[in-house]
């Protein structure tokens, strides 16, 4: 015969199945991780010794909860001493007023008796009554909130990551006794590509696994980087997790496979990765026309999660597209076919690998 080499002697068992056009929704994918929402470190406000610790590692505490006692007892003593110094000038006060009142009374009735600069010392006298009041009230709000800072609270709702005090211990102000996780909501952090980032925004919702469980779990976006980070130029993307029931499972520092569907679906021609193939005019797919192969020029779009293609042109649906056996094939070979159902995504897995060498003698 004439024409392709060895076309009358062979041909190739094929599996060959139709071309459909499916809903086609995309998506982005990457690696993430699970963090805490807030991080916060609980400090010292006053010097003295710890009287209590209240708290362990991993315990899980709320907002106002005691965490803390320092030299209580020492910064309750140093209140009652300042509202006796308050209530001394206060006194002092209310008398020098009494003495002026009662001298400027007799200045008026009988002028001349007082001589006018010893009205004046006592006006200053009152005034500086007056001044060390003022000072003494600031004196006994600072040794309230002495007080109420020997008591340290937990600031929010959260878990006890690191614990750094004793009982004893003398600690300074800024003194970081321990570290609070506030893991309601947690977070999702991953990263897309500047070409992936305008697909998403605030309030999508992104689905995740944990690496080490099988449960799906849901986050909505909540931020997307205006620009992308100089180092490693992609994008940053935070989401918080939705309470989908088994939090059990979320610790931070977890890894997670995280994906979310971006774009409106739409119908497209879709095939399986495995039945294209490189070649010196770009992606090629044979589909067959009677008992003979046809080479097909593909225009490919976007990948779908499962192992799918989107072929923007070059097949229609009906087209008869070759899945298996297509590695020795070129246009106008001689095929032997064995048409099997369309694939679906839980049989992609096992066609998406290189496709198996099944050309054989006709």
């Amino acid at each position: 015969s004439s024409g392709g080499r060895g076309k009358g002697a062979l041909s190739f068992a094929v599996d060959v199945f139709p071309v459909e056009a499916r809903r086609l929704e995309y998506s982005v994918n990457a690696p993430g991780t699970v963090e805490a929402f807030e991080r916060v470190q609980v400090t010292a406000r006053v010097a003295g010794a710890v009287d209590k610790v209240s708290f362990s590692e991993g315990q899980q505490v709320k907002k106002g909860d005691t965490l803390v006692t320092i030299d209580a007892e020492r910064y309750r003593l140093s209140v009652n001493s300042a509202k006796a110094a308050l209530d001394k000038s206060q006194a002092s006060r209310k008398d020098t007023e009494a003495m002026i009142a009662r001298r400027e009374g007799a200045s008026e009735s009988h002028p001349g008796l007082i001589p006018g600069e010893e009205l004046a010392t006592y006006r200053t006298k009152g005034l500086t009554a007056k001044a060390d009041e003022a000072v003494s009230q600031e004196a006994l709000r600072s040794a309230q909130l002495n007080l109420r800072d020997a008591v340290v609270r937990a600031p929010m709702d959260g878990v006890i990551q690191t614990r750094t005090i004793e009982t004893g211990q003398y600690v300074q102000p800024g003194y970081v006794m321990a570290t609070l996780l506030r893991n309601d909501p947690m977070l999702l952090r991953f990263q897309a590509s500047p070409q992936e980032a305008p697909r998403l925004k605030a309030g999508q919702v992104a689905t995740f696994k944990l690496r080490e469980t099988l449960n799906v779990y849901t986050a909505r976006i909540t931020l997307v980087a205006a620009s992308a980070d100089e180092a490693s130029h992609m994008v940053d993307v935070q989401a918080e997790v939705n309470d989908d029931g088994h939090k059990y499972w979320l610790r931070p520092g977890s890894f997670a496979d995280v994906s979310i569907a971006v774009g409106a679906g739409r119908d497209a021609v879709v095939i399986p990765r495995a039945a294209v193939r490189p070649s010196e005019r770009g992606f090629v797919a044979y589909v067959v026309d009677g008992a003979v192969a046809r080479e097909r020029v593909l225009q490919l779009g976007m990948n779908t999660r499962d192992g799918w293609v989107e072929v923007r042109d070059g097949l229609k649906p009906g087209d008869r597209l070759v899945l298996r056996g297509g590695e020795a094939l070129s246009d106008g070979a001689k095929v032997k076919v064995n048409d099997i159902p369309p694939p679906v995504s839980s049989a992609l897995a096992a066609s998406s690998g290189a496709p198996v060498n099944s050309a054989g003698p006709g």
